[in-house]
C-alpha cells in the first residue's frame, strides 16, 4: 500500500466522521456548526496535497465554490439553509465534479425519503387534529416543517466515500500529479 493511499484512507475516516457528527447535530438540534464545516474544508488540504495534482485539487476547489455560491442564492431565496450550503459546499470540495452527481443523486433520494417520512407523520398528526376541529385553513401551515438537511447531505457524503474507497483500493493514489 502506497503512503498516499494509506494517507487518503485516514483523511476519509475523518471525513466520514466529521459528516456522521453534522448528520447528528442537524437531526438533533437543526444545526450545523461552523468548527464542524470548517474542519471538513482544512482536512481537505493535506490530503489534496499529499494525494492529488494541482489541477485535481484546484477542480475540487471550483466545485466547492460554485456549490457554496448556488447555495448562498438558494438561502437568500429562504429554500435552502445557510448551514447546509455550507456544508454541500464542503462535502462538494470533497467529492469534486467526478462525484457530484452521485452526492447530489444521493443527497436528493434521501432527502425526499425524509421529506416524504416526515410528510406522513406530520399529515397523520396534524391532519386528524384539526380535521377534527374542523381547522382546514391551519392545516396547510402547520404542515409546513423543516427538514436536517444535513443528514441527507451526510448520506451522499457516505456514498461518495465508500465509491472513492473502492477506487482507491482498484488503483492505488501515486501521489501528487498521479
Amino acid at each position: 500500500m502506497t503512503f498516499p493511499s494509506l494517507f487518503f484512507y485516514l483523511c476519509i475516516a475523518q471525513f466520514v466522521g466529521l459528516c456522521l457528527f453534522a448528520a447528528a447535530n442537524d437531526a438533533r438540534f437543526f444545526k450545523l456548526p461552523n468548527k464542524i464545516i470548517v474542519l471538513i474544508f482544512v482536512l481537505f488540504v493535506p490530503m489534496a496535497l499529499v494525494c492529488f495534482s494541482w489541477d485535481q485539487a484546484l477542480e475540487h476547489v471550483a466545485v466547492a465554490v460554485t456549490v457554496l455560491v448556488i447555495g448562498f442564492i438558494l438561502y437568500a431565496f429562504h429554500i435552502f439553509g445557510a448551514g447546509d450550503a455550507k456544508f454541500l459546499a464542503g462535502v462538494s470540495l470533497w467529492a469534486g465534479f467526478e462525484m457530484l452527481p452521485l452526492l447530489l443523486l444521493t443527497m436528493g433520494i434521501a432527502g425526499g425519503f425524509m421529506a416524504l417520512i416526515q410528510l406522513m407523520r406530520s399529515r397523520y398528526d396534524v391532519s386528524f387534529v384539526l380535521g377534527y376541529l374542523n381547522l382546514k385553513k391551519l392545516e396547510t401551515s402547520a404542515l409546513k416543517v423543516q427538514l436536517p438537511y444535513g443528514v441527507a447531505i451526510s448520506a451522499g457524503a457516505l456514498v461518495v466515500s465508500i465509491i472513492q474507497i473502492v477506487n482507491v483500493v482498484q488503483k492505488p493514489l501515486s501521489g501528487i500529479g498521479g
